[in-house]
């Protein structure tokens, strides 16, 4: 058996009023799907449509280098696609057309074709959702690492859906390009998708929680005087700067609360983060309004689903409990002493 999957180019609805955008939109789609198709050669077919992709492949690490080659390339350019990834065979054909017939397309022969699109169609954000019978493989390829991910299934879904997804390949140096430039396109489109519809900007969600967990080395300093990170991700930084505006000036992104503790999950990871320190990030993050107004008075409500390990949840809570709580009180016998 081989290994399937079907994408959708995101947002080309949106862009039919537009035609001139629509159109260089479809072209540079069209162009670095060709582009790629190179790394399915004597292996595998991509079948190509509007703004739909499907492919085959007999191997796994040719397929991975093609979604993850594509996007790259199609984030370079501010585009971005949903995809499902999953063991199966779609026998696409080409059917042959003489001139004398006024049909064209793309035919299929297996049946999995319908179970990929309807796993493809319950994934409601940007990225490669992969089935769960891939993890063990994908986990073999040294170059690929799989990491944790989140997206809502519904525009008023309040709760979210974990998912594993291709991790970026970011460095988390002082300063990287790639990095950089990656993070900044994300934002630039997610912020620009929420002036349009919650129900498509709530699609950056998944996106930018991939990007959180794809970094091989968390290079984590508390700066106690200014309450914040002296070293971490750029998307850290910009989270965590999301939620302390709450709306005032940035868009209140779908799933803020979920990055946030995504992050502290990240921090409880980390082995050279002091608990006295995690105690600092927690009391951080818990003042920001997108965790304080959901959890601060029902902290046991904490989503279990967005840690890696419950020990971190359980910590989490204690931490709150135990350390914020006491601080609460102190401050407010003040005033009696």
């Amino acid at each position: 058996m081989g290994y399937i999957t079907f994408l959708d180019l995101l947002g080309t609805k949106d862009f039919c009023g537009a035609p001139e955008i629509y159109n260089t939109n479809i072209s540079i789609f069209y162009k670095e799907a060709q582009a790629n198709s190179y790394r399915l050669k004597g292996v595998g077919k991509i079948g190509i449509f509007s703004d739909c992709l499907y492919a085959e492949s007999k191997e796994l690490r040719p397929m991975l280098d093609f979604l993850v080659s594509l996007r790259k390339s199609l984030c370079a350019q501010k585009l971005f696609f949903n995809a499902a990834l999953t063991k199966g065979e779609i026998g696409i054909v080409n059917p042959t057309c003489s001139r004398d017939e006024n049909f064209f397309g793309v035919a299929f022969e297996r049946s999995d074709i319908a179970s990929l699109y309807m796993k493809q169609n319950q994934f409601k954000g940007i990225g490669i959702w992969v089935d769960k019978e891939l993890y063990s493989e994908i986990n073999a390829i040294k170059s690929y690492r799989l990491v944790r991910s989140v997206f809502l299934p519904d525009v008023n879904a309040k709760r979210f859906q974990v998912y594993y997804d291709i991790a970026f390949e970011l460095k988390n140096k002082v300063y990287d390009k790639y990095e950089v430039a990656v993070v900044k396109r994300v934002f630039n489109e997610c912020l620009l998708a929420y002036t349009k519809s919650r129900r498509y900007g709530r699609y950056y969600l998944s996106i930018i929680a991939t990007l959180i967990n794809s970094y091989k080395d968390n290079k984590l300093s508390w700066n106690l005087l200014k309450s914040e990170f002296d070293q971490c991700p750029l998307i850290y930084s910009i989270v965590m700067r999301l939620a302390e505006d709450n709306g005032k000036i940035y868009p209140i992104i779908q799933g803020l609360d979920m990055l946030c503790l995504l992050i502290v999950d990240n921090v409880f990871k980390h082995k050279e983060i002091t608990e006295i320190d995690r105690s600092r990030i927690v009391k951080k993050f818990m003042s920001f309004e997108c965790l304080k107004k959901p959890y601060a008075y029902s902290i046991n409500d904490l989503p279990e689903d967005v840690f890696s390990e419950d020990i971190n949840r359980k910590r989490f809570i204690q931490i709150y409990q135990e350390n914020i709580v006491n601080a609460q009180v102190d401050d407010l016998f003040k005033s009696q002493e």
